[in-house]
């Protein structure tokens, strides 16, 4: 457990969120398939995108870089990246890449003048309707936060410095996460050195932008037959269910609520470690404090199940706070929990705190939803995500990653970016108790020039490079090993872009889990029609929308699945069949306009899942899964696939199902589902809304109501699978 509380604690000084619905679409590219073998090359068939000038160019300011990080003192080897490079321009800046140090010094500047615009403002706090008011402390110019990952449980140790060193005047503690071995500070830019110099500081790190991509209430209701299902059953409201979302905060939410378009009664739920308030800005990232998407989703299931109760809580602090925030409301007696968001630095190749939390979650009977993310997909010619085994070239003495090898043996080390994106990560499938690799990740210009480096050498193998204030279409991303380095399976995504040469397999960190519903999005038919009334090839996958699999190659407890580390189709590696499914996106909202993306589509999950367990209380997370996914509408191909899941949700067959005559006599109805995986026997689901005999289910009034005369049958309409003879109470089966 001490090796995976360090890997935690790695993690969560880079980790980024990122919501899940997309910006607009980009015009299609053709995306170039890749393929790879694990044979280095001395580059002689390289077919790089670099000129010779160019080339020459990356080369010496790479070869400064070393220089420079030669003569770093031991505090400065401590600062991640944008910190080290400010702090060590003023005496390292020509041997620094000059770009690269002009973006840093942008990023810090950009970051503090948010928190001067933002942090001084009051914010209305609002929880179980009540308004409250909180003072937030501005962040001073030039001040910015920082994650300080300290030694094993030396947390009031650094605290104690603080407040009796003088050079470390100014330095102003926010939040200490012992569990973490961790301490959030406001420190003046001036300062940063001198606080990564004490001896049980062991790491001092920016955390990331707080990103979302929201790319009248007008859920799509055509679109899923729901105003069909309320004439037929007005009082299928969600009543009695829970529904609880994880986001980033609900600031604003009081307009929504002033107007009917929200919850009138939202209970807050504040996880332990959370540092700021669900409704006020965020001190953490110095972003705003709302984009609207949380406010966007409360509205969309609040039209889908207005019945239903409502609690939410913030995934800000980090994985470690947003697993705690899990497991509070699942506490919180929620039936649901659906989110928005997800930190990039969650785990590819296994599960991690904020996954294993998940899974918990489903196994103490939540049914947990979440958005497939949008990474874009393969299909969709602008893939957001390369995917392989690692094979190098040596080129300029450094070991370069292969993303393309042709027919004529003519190999890719750069690989471009079709479209900006907000970061760009790299991940890789590292031995649990073997030999550890260490890549480095590359923004360069078609010129040469380095923008961006992401080469910290920490236990985690993690590496982003930031593009969130410029636009980089067009720039290349390279990965580079050192020559002793082990070759391990690769995993580079572009968060909100693509990729030239990219292959499936987007889907990744806590979206992956096999026991969640990772939802994707499709456009709404433009007919105005149902999905139902829709050929299933007239419905639209949106290009943003991630797709699977996804490949699992060690276990969170640091086992080793993959017999071949360096092969996700080796041995022992866990495929999952993600995303479960598709709905709708591209509604109207009175907090976003046009709301887009795999986050609007989750939530029309979430709101039809209420309805689905108003109707069968107490029904398995994994019988609600089969539900959705045997009875989806299929599109792309036939059965499941990674980019549709099972197909277009369909409520109007899902309630059918549900809301059903059966035989009389005694006679137990079954409906049979194929199962979701290879070699998954088939489920039989038997559904019980618990009328006993003597009793039918009202379609009306949802209530158990007494045959009108003995030995009759239950009327149509009834649902479930007493009828008024008698018939045998149900369960499910495998068979």
């Amino acid at each position: 457990m001490a090796q995976w509380r360090n890997s935690l604690r790695m993690l969560l000084l880079v980790t980024l969120i990122v919501a899940v619905a997309a910006r607009a679409a980009p015009t299609p590219t053709t995306a170039r398939s890749s393929s790879n073998n694990n044979d280095d090359s001395n580059g002689n068939n390289s077919g790089s995108r670099l000129s010779p000038e160019a080339e020459a160019r990356l080369q010496l300011e790479l070869d400064n870089l070393d220089a420079a990080r030669a003569q770093m003192t031991a505090a400065e080897r401590k600062l991640a990246r944008p910190l080290q490079l400010v702090v060590t321009a003023p005496r390292l800046g020509e041997l620094l890449p000059p770009k690269a140090v002009e973006r840093a010094t942008k990023r810090l500047t950009t970051l503090t003048q948010r928190a001067v615009a933002q942090h001084g403002a009051q914010r209305a706090r609002r929880g179980n309707g009540e308004a409250q008011t909180e003072t937030v402390t501005p962040l001073p110019e030039g001040v910015v936060m920082v994650d300080v990952l300290v030694r094993e449980g030396q947390s009031a140790s650094v605290v104690a410095a603080l407040a009796t060193r003088p050079e470390l005047a100014g330095v102003e503690v926010d939040a200490t996460l012992d569990a973490l071995d961790m301490v959030r500070v406001r420190t003046p830019v001036a300062a940063v050195a001198a606080l990564a110099a004490l001896d049980d500081v062991v790491r001092v790190a920016l955390p990331e932008p707080m990103v979302q991509y929201s790319a009248k209430v007008n859920v799509a209701t055509s679109a899923l037959s729901l105003d069909t299902i309320r004439a037929q059953y007005p009082n299928l409201t969600g009543a009695g269910v829970r529904i609880c979302l994880l986001s980033d905060t609900i600031d604003g939410i009081g307009t929504s609520q002033a107007a009917g378009d929200a919850p009138p009664v939202i209970d807050i739920v504040v996880p332990p470690g959370a540092g700021t308030t669900p409704t006020g800005p965020d001190l953490y990232t110095s972003m705003p404090a709302t984009t609207g998407e949380a406010v966007a989703m409360l509205e969309v299931m609040y039209a889908i199940a207005p019945g239903a109760s409502y609690s939410f809580a913030s995934a800000r602090g980090g994985q470690g706070v947003m697993a705690q925030a899990v497991r509070s409301l699942v506490a919180a007696n929620c039936s649901i929990i659906v989110d928005d968001v997800q930190y990039v630095a969650e785990p590819v190749f296994w599960d991690g705190p904020v996954a294993m939390a998940v899974d918990r979650a489903v196994a103490a009977g939540v049914t947990y939803i979440t958005p497939a993310g949008n990474n874009y997909n393969l299909a969709s010619g602008t893939p957001g995500a390369w995917e392989g085994a690692s094979a190098f070239e040596t080129v300029g003495g450094r070991r370069r990653l292969i993303f393309r090898r042709n027919a004529n043996n003519v190999t890719t080390s750069e690989n471009i970016l079709t479209r900006d994106p907000t970061l760009v990560t790299l991940r890789w499938a590292d031995s649990p108790t073997g030999q550890k690799a260490n890549y480095d990740l590359l923004l360069i210009t078609p010129s040469g020039q380095l923008l961006e480096l992401g080469d910290d050498d920490t236990a985690d193998p993690f590496e982003y490079v930031p593009s969130l204030e410029w636009d980089d279409t067009g720039n290349l991303i390279m990965v580079l090993a050192r020559a002793t380095e082990p070759l391990r399976t690769v995993f580079v995504c572009a968060h909100g872009g693509s990729f030239e040469i990219g292959t499936a397999g987007a889907i990744h960190g806590h979206a992956a889990v096999a026991g969640a519903i990772s939802v994707g999005a499709v456009a709404q038919p433009e007919s105005g029609s149902s999905f139902g009334q829709t050929a299933s090839g007239q419905i639209t996958m949106r290009p943003y929308s991630a797709d699977g699999r996804r490949s699992i190659m060690i276990s969170p407890y640091n086992v080793q699945l993959a017999a071949d580390l360096n092969n996700i189709s080796s041995a022992g590696v866990e495929k999952r069949m993600v995303p479960a499914l598709v709905a709708p996106d591209g509604v109207q909202t009175s907090s976003i306009a046009n709301f887009v993306g795999t986050s609007a589509a989750a939530a029309h999950v979430a709101g039809l899942t209420a309805l689905v367990l108003q109707t069968v209380p107490g029904l398995k997370p994994d019988m609600v899964k089969s539900l959705f996914m045997g009875t989806a509408i299929d599109m792309l191909d036939a059965g499941w696939d990674a980019v549709s899941g099972s197909g277009v949700i369909n409520l109007q067959a899902v309630i059918t199902n549900l809301h059903r005559t059966l035989p009389t006599g005694g006679a137990v109805s079954c409906e049979r589902t194929p199962g979701l995986t290879v070699g998954e026997p088939d489920v039989w689901m038997a559904v019980d809304p618990g009328c006993v005999v003597g009793q039918y289910l009202d379609p009306t009034t949802l209530s158990c109501v007494a045959c009108p005369l003995p030995g009759s049958t239950s009327p149509a309409g009834s649902i479930g699978i007493t009828s008024c003879q008698g018939a045998a109470r149900g369960g499910n089966r495998g068979d």
